[in-house]
């Protein structure tokens, strides 16, 4: 007894005085605080790229700023590679690990003559980064071909020469939900900086990063018909280098998005939350709730299959699959069911989006001229 009181006395005692030492956060504890996030591994496996965001003096206040780092898988001292004056993000590797590149806004100018945020480039082993691209406007993503000699980037259109002149007047008029900006791909060649338009009009708004085929011909990417964010419509584009010619692939009524490429080439996999839901006058889509489904392409074929995966549902039930049924015509009997384990990249069955709705029905997308 004398044993565990004794054991008792000094847990109390540690806890007592870790507890006097102890003190309300402070200011100036929150901006002392680090944030690391964007892990990028290097291709052959030895280094990782990573930001870290924290707040820096800057004049009379405190700025929040991310900056680049890189530190070996092994271990070992990390070290800063970017000091951009606004800070620097999305950091990649090319494939072939010869290069490092991020985004970054630099220069001088305030307001709507800020420098706009764009794809910087610098070697691996080190050195100076170097500007390669030079756009009116930001570059919101990006991507490396997988052979190393392009990058595909996506960025608003540019505004006019009159609304930029309204702009710096005052006298822009704002429609609410009417004064919509698009956000199209170009490809920049990255020996040559020369750009190249790969998708343009006002039928779509890209977003997130395309994803390229194995052969570095093209790439997929998700749009949507507009850029508000109640309109929960999206679909599939692939886009093709030789030529500019970029074509619909999914067919869904509701978001199609996060489309990647096989490593094979052969199939272009995404998620899809199909609906049976009817557009309302503006042609957007009412709020929903639904499950997330994952679509596999045959490119050769142009036809897809569902495939559902344990992770986008609760239960193993029916209902995903019917709304699947439903979306491309198909009969309840031959719906897909829930399955825990299924490879993305497996040999699709001979299930086709056919009748109603088919992704072998392609429709062309604008191109650039």
């Amino acid at each position: 007894m004398k044993t565990i009181m004794s054991v008792i006395v000094l847990l109390l005692t540690g806890t007592l005085s870790a507890l006097a030492q102890t003190r309300p956060v402070t200011v100036d504890d929150v901006l002392g605080l680090k944030t690391v996030s964007s892990p990028a591994v290097s291709p052959d496996g030895s280094q990782v790229l990573y930001t870290v965001r924290q707040w820096e003096p800057e004049r009379d206040r405190m700025e929040s700023r991310t900056r680049i780092w890189k530190v070996a898988v092994s271990g070992g001292p990390a070290r800063q590679l970017t000091f951009g004056e606004r800070g620097d993000s999305q950091p990649q590797w090319s494939p072939d690990g010869h290069y490092v590149s991020f985004v970054s806004a630099r220069g001088t100018g305030t307001g709507e003559d800020a420098p706009r945020a764009q794809i910087y480039v610098m070697r691996a082993d080190g050195g100076e980064a170097w500007k390669l691209t030079d756009l009116k406007e930001a570059v919101s993503s990006y991507s490396w071909s997988p052979d190393s000699k392009h990058i595909a980037l996506v960025s608003n259109d540019t505004r006019s020469a009159a609304d930029e002149e309204a702009i710096k007047k005052r006298d822009d008029e704002r429609v609410f939900e009417g004064d919509f900006r698009y956000a199209h791909v170009s490809v920049v060649d990255v020996e040559s900086k020369q750009l190249t338009r790969a998708t343009t009009g006002s039928t779509y708004t890209v977003s997130g990063a395309p994803s390229w085929a194995a052969d570095s011909s093209g790439f997929v990417f998700s749009a949507k018909p507009t850029s508000m964010i109640r309109d929960y419509r999206s679909d599939i584009y692939m886009a093709r280098l030789a030529g500019n010619a970029v074509e619909q692939i999914s067919a869904n009524a509701g978001p199609d998005s996060n489309p990647q490429w096989s490593p094979d080439g052969n199939s272009i996999a995404w998620v899809s939350e199909p609906t049976t839901a009817k557009a309302i006058g503006d042609g957007t889509l009412p709020s929903y709730i639904g499950n997330g489904h994952l679509m596999i392409y045959d490119v050769a074929k142009k036809r897809c299959a569902t495939f559902t995966t344990a992770s986008s549902m609760s239960t193993p039930d029916r209902h995903s699959g019917a709304l699947i049924a439903a979306a491309f015509s198909l009969s309840p009997a031959n719906a897909p069911t829930p399955t825990r384990s299924r490879s993305m990249w497996r040999q699709a069955p001979t299930l086709s989006c056919r009748a109603r709705r088919r992704c072998s029905t392609a429709r062309a997308a604008p191109t650039a001229k």
